[in-house]
């Protein structure tokens, strides 16, 4: 029989550490009672007759952190802005072409695919209505979508956010919680995805890819796994950014590293 540890693997690609087993056991107990299991065990074998995907959204759930606020790792974003953008868009104009593809890959509560919305909306300023560009943000968790789409947030999620932008973007609620304008919001697409799936269906590539504090989740077979169909569906020369303290496993050698947590597809 697999350990909650192994299932949580196979299904997720997600690497539960030894000292963090007990907590994610916690959270799973209550799923048990929920769905009439003894064990986790009995708990997924339920997973695949179950036709709405209620067991596996519980688990997910469950098992996934989402902690995130606007502009996190703020140097991205003014590399985007100064030192991506311009060529880009220059080269697209060139080309005919004003369809800009960004794609957030777990995209937790939605701060950071609002932000890249913003950057987008900031550079191309008046011109932004002649193009086809906004966001596709993605995550595994369910509850996390639900957040993001709501676009709620509470005001210490926006501590690095200027005032011009929370003047723009959001109008307020209270002293302290804001909501995404609706300009914005429907320059978002939020949708269910599992970076573990093992061909990523996307149709055209991107310009830019953001996957940020996620790999440091996975072990070395996942990281390889997700950073090999990332290249597969990024566009040459297109932009990728992690984390300042992740990896891309033995897949480097597909990136030149531009600079902390970014690189370009060769």
């Amino acid at each position: 029989m697999q350990t909650l540890e192994q299932l949580i693997k196979n299904y997720f690609g997600i690497y539960i550490r030894p000292d963090k087993a007990v907590t994610v056991e916690e959270r799973i107990r209550p799923l048990l009672a929920k769905h009439n299991c003894i064990n986790a065990h009995e708990l997924f074998l339920k997973v695949d007759s179950d036709t709405t995907h209620g067991i596996i959204n519980d688990i997910a759930n469950a098992v996934t952190t989402n902690f995130t606020y606007f502009n996190r790792e703020e140097p991205h974003f003014d590399f985007l802005l100064k030192n991506v953008y311009p060529p880009l868009v220059r080269e697209l104009r060139q080309k005919n072409s004003l369809d800009l593809r960004i794609w957030c890959a777990a995209c937790s509560s939605g701060e950071e695919a609002y932000s890249l919305a913003m950057t987008i909306r900031d550079y191309l300023d008046m011109d932004y209505s002649n193009w086809r560009s906004g966001v596709l943000a993605t995550d595994l968790s369910t509850t996390a979508l639900e957040e993001a789409i709501a676009g709620i947030y509470p005001s210490d999620r926006m501590i690095y956010l200027k005032k011009d932008a929370i003047k723009k973007y959001f109008s307020p609620i209270n002293d302290y919680t804001y909501k995404i304008k609706a300009s914005l919001a429907k320059e978002v697409t939020f949708r269910k995805f599992n970076l573990k799936t093992k061909t990523y269906p996307f149709k055209q590539r991107f310009h830019i890819i953001f996957c940020r504090n996620v790999m440091i989740y996975f072990d070395l077979e996942m990281i390889n796994h997700v950073v090999e169909n990332i290249y597969k569906n990024l566009e040459t020369n297109g932009y990728l950014f992690i984390s300042n303290t992740e990896t891309l496993g033995r897949k480097n050698s597909l990136f030149e590293y531009i600079a902390p947590g970014i690189y370009r597809k060769k």
